[in-house]
């Protein structure tokens, strides 16, 4: 050093210091200790040869007491990473420990990346805590204390601080239904309420035209469990039936009706026996082209005329019982069920216009129960937290 002050001191120009510097870093670098090849082979050697200085001497500084010496900063950084790995026991508030804790965490743990859903609770500031509360929170707790070092001393203000800045809340939902059933549950307490007794009837009568048919539906809603219910009126004229959710229940017709649904009245020749005309009821699925003369007879003038058919005849019969009305008291509950019944009501027209009518009474019993379901809104924070 004092071979360049002597040079400074000389005075020369700002360019020819720079020059002379370069030449006395380039002559240090080639024959002296700085050169690459000697600062490799002397890495671990001791005392003055070692190029990190004269401190690396395989013998611990007074203030590294207890550490373990190295002979270069490298070894001195892995036996400290190694040291620190599998030496921790716990975390405490040792200085060391505190290094060893990082470390430790550096070491086994990769830095991860949370991924969090845009309409996660934890985004929405609306739950953010503001500054009055973070001020007032007790676990803000401030240290002062005075560092001494070698060469000053100076103090040091530190301050630990904790601080929760969301204050999430959550629950559960819990939904109350009531459900109507025909019969409570094993188990389940019901509340059981009778409808009261109700009339349902009706009278298709002036819809039906002399010679001809008519097939009537009307709709019962049951709320409950049918009780009581009874066919108590029935009247058709001339002929008719009564059709409760598909079963016959009562009736009035001539030989060869059967199932009279949709059924009609045909007045006409027969169609396979032209010279034949006659009135006839054709029964639920049977049209004209049906109708067959299953008899040829002939009169006293040797003339044929057809005596029978595959159908059967209709006519005016006057009146008969059901024509005239019937008072019943027909149990038909066990022909009921919870909701939508149909009752069916035929009748088949002959001369003038008559009553098509019925009536039915009856009650129900409706079971009433609560049912729960709960529904955990905190589903979404638990996620989170975990």
């Amino acid at each position: 050093m004092a071979s360049i002050s002597a040079v400074y001191a000389a005075g020369p120009s700002k360019a020819a210091s720079q020059t002379q510097g370069l030449a006395l870093g380039n002559s240090a670098l080639s024959t002296g200790r700085l050169t690459p090849s000697s600062s490799i082979q002397t890495g671990t050697a001791t005392g003055a040869n070692n190029p990190w200085g004269a401190a690396y001497t395989n013998t611990p500084d007074a203030a590294l007491t207890g550490q373990q010496g190295e002979k270069s900063m490298i070894g001195i950084g892995n036996k400290a990473r190694i040291s620190a790995v599998s030496t921790f026991g716990g975390y405490n508030s040792n200085r060391n420990d505190q290094a060893n804790q990082a470390t430790y965490f550096l070491d086994r743990n990769p830095i991860l990346k949370p991924t969090i859903a845009l309409d996660d609770p934890i985004l929405d500031t609306d739950y953010l805590n503001n500054d009055t509360g973070f001020a007032s929170r007790p676990e803000k707790t401030c240290t002062t204390k005075t560092v001494t070092s070698y060469s000053n001393n100076k103090e040091v203000y530190s301050c630990n601080e904790s601080f929760v800045p969301y204050v999430l809340t959550c629950g559960s939902t819990t939904q109350v239904s009531m459900i109507e059933a025909t019969t409570c549950p094993p188990g389940v307490t019901c509340s059981e309420t009778n409808t009261g007794t109700k009339s349902y009837g009706a009278n298709f009568g002036s819809e039906i035209p002399e010679w001809s048919a008519k097939t009537s539906n009307i709709e019962i809603d049951i709320a409950g469990k049918p009780s009581g219910f009874k066919l108590i009126k029935y009247q058709a004229d001339n002929f008719g039936q009564l059709w409760v959710n598909g079963n016959l229940i009562q009736e009035n017709v001539l030989n060869g009706m059967t199932d009279m649904r949709n059924g009609q009245v045909f007045r006409g020749r027969i169609s396979s026996n032209i010279g034949f005309y006659g009135v006839y009821f054709l029964n639920n699925g049977q049209t004209a082209s049906d109708i067959t003369c299953t008899q040829i007879q002939y009169d006293e003038y040797g003339s044929s005329y057809c005596g029978a058919v595959n159908v059967p005849s209709f006519y005016d019969d006057g009146c008969n019982d059901g024509c005239r009305g019937r008072t019943l008291d027909i149990d038909i509950t066990r022909f009921m069920h919870k909701g939508t019944n149909t009752i069916t009501m035929v009748c088949a027209n002959a001369k003038g216009i008559g009553p098509c009518a019925f009536e039915i009474v009856g009650n129900s019993t409706v079971a009433t129960y609560a049912t729960t379901t709960t529904t955990n809104d905190c589903a979404a924070l638990e996620g989170y937290a975990n």
